[in-house]
């Protein structure tokens, strides 16, 4: 399957996706206060922090290895079970016997909160290492259906629970953990579909391996997500743990959840070049990166020009009128959001090559360059201020990538990251032709 083929099949899915998490979201910013909405928020993002320690690790060995090695897949089912049952059971152990030196809170979040974190991190990893099999084994499609199963039970539930029943915040948690759990089955039917001989018995050669890509790969993966998600945990330790503070996490999970809506396209991107990298290295390949990055840019461009012109609107339909103030915050956010669409496609090309080191420490350095300018921005210019600091750290990250990528290909650094006009007829062609192959 061509890599603009598989783009399309995973696009499509995740309009569709888009549009539900869209809905999705209005719902909870009407239906739920604002301080409700900023716990459920850390809720979200304290458990994607543990999915990301104790998961990503296998999930992109297993997106390496399933892409290189196709016979390993009933291995990499089984390991990949029997990992999340054992990380599931020592967790709640270790909750239940370390819950009384816990504190109140912990980034906000309430202490009984805990046990739903971990399962929906345990969740999490279960449906993304099975899903990264998919996408390393090119099966596109059940990949891209796990998505729409997920956000369909998950709007679905929640439409009964806060429009029907008038239910709160442990209704929209149990709704989310249903939705995540649903993925996961879905995505190990499908795996066990294409194994033909499925078995549950796990694979110690093949969990050497996976340790050994994957401990580079946590570190990789280590970096982007402290590097996209440190302004999140930053709020609370800068300006104090007080409602008001909430509120301004609620404020700045609009503005996350708009990047995260835009960013969708550049990580289904960065995701194939990963899977296409770790398969073939050719002219080609390097090619299609150069072309995505740029055509990343390109959209997250018109997108940003669309956000300045309805910014305002877009807040309203996602949220509600209480959400405005967040308008000028994701105005400064803009910026990052186009260096993030760029810098993860250049990611994916060289976590395919191996995770050098020079891409992986990178995201690191730019944190500390974000939360320096955070403790600075923030006490003067509030939430603004943390917009602000994560475009600027997000800026000189990309840039750094974009200049090793040059140097080690013979690209000029301008073609690398500047959209070309020959880039928008070929996306007028592609777009031109996408009846066609729907219906060939």
């Amino acid at each position: 399957m061509s890599f603009f083929k598989g783009y399309t099949i995973v696009m499509g899915a995740n309009i569709v996706m888009l549009v539900l998490s869209v809905l999705n979201n209005k719902l909870m910013y009407v239906f739920m206060e604002p301080e409700a909405n900023g716990v459920f928020f850390l809720i979200l993002r304290l458990s994607t922090l543990g999915a990301f320690l104790f998961g990503d690790w296998l999930r992109l060995s297993n997106l390496n290895i399933s892409g290189s090695t196709p016979a390993l897949i009933q291995p990499l089912l089984a390991n990949t079970v029997w990992y999340c049952i054992t990380l599931g059971m020592l967790s709640f152990i270790g909750f239940r016997f370390l819950s009384p030196l816990l504190p109140g809170s912990v980034f906000g979040v309430g202490s009984v909160y805990i046990p739903v974190v971990i399962a929906g991190a345990i969740g999490l990893i279960l449906k993304d290492e099975l899903q990264a099999i998919l996408v390393g084994s090119q099966r596109l499609v059940h990949f891209a259906l796990t998505y729409i199963l997920f956000s369909s039970v998950y709007f679905g539930l929640n439409i009964l629970f806060l429009v029907l029943l008038g239910f709160g915040l442990r209704a929209v948690i149990a709704a989310w953990l249903t939705s995540v759990a649903a993925g996961a089955i879905w995505a190990f039917t499908a795996l066990v579909k294409f194994t033909t001989r499925f078995s549950l018995r796990p694979a110690m050669e093949v969990l050497r391996e996976s340790r050994t890509i994957g401990s580079r790969a946590l570190v990789a993966m280590g970096g982007m997500f402290i590097m996209i998600n440190a302004h999140t945990f930053a709020i609370e330790p800068i300006l104090g743990s007080t409602g008001a503070t909430l509120v301004m996490v609620a404020m700045f999970s609009v503005c996350f959840r708009i990047f995260q809506l835009f960013q969708r396209f550049s990580d289904i991107a960065s995701t194939l070049i990963h899977s296409r990298s770790a398969r073939e290295e050719t002219d080609g390949n390097i090619r299609v990166t150069v072309l995505t990055a740029r055509s990343g840019v390109l959209f997250s461009l018109c997108v940003s020009l669309v956000t300045v012109c309805f910014g305002k609107f877009m807040i309203l339909f996602i949220a509600d009128a209480r959400y405005t103030e967040a308008y000028f915050p994701l105005l400064a956010m803009l910026p990052g959001v186009t260096a993030v669409s760029a810098g993860s496609i250049l990611n994916g090309y060289y976590w395919g090559r191996g995770y050098p080191w020079k891409i992986t420490l990178a995201p690191f350095a730019a944190t500390v360059f974000g939360l320096v300018l955070n403790w600075v921005l923030m006490p003067r210019i509030g939430l603004t201020g943390a917009t602000l600091s994560f475009s600027l750290m997000n800026l000189v990250w990309v840039v750094y990538l974009a200049t090793v990528f040059s140097h080690d290909t013979g690209i000029k650094f301008h073609h690398v990251l500047v959209p070309q006009i020959s880039d928008i007829r070929l996306i007028l062609t592609r777009i031109r032709r996408i009846p066609v192959e729907a219906t060939g």
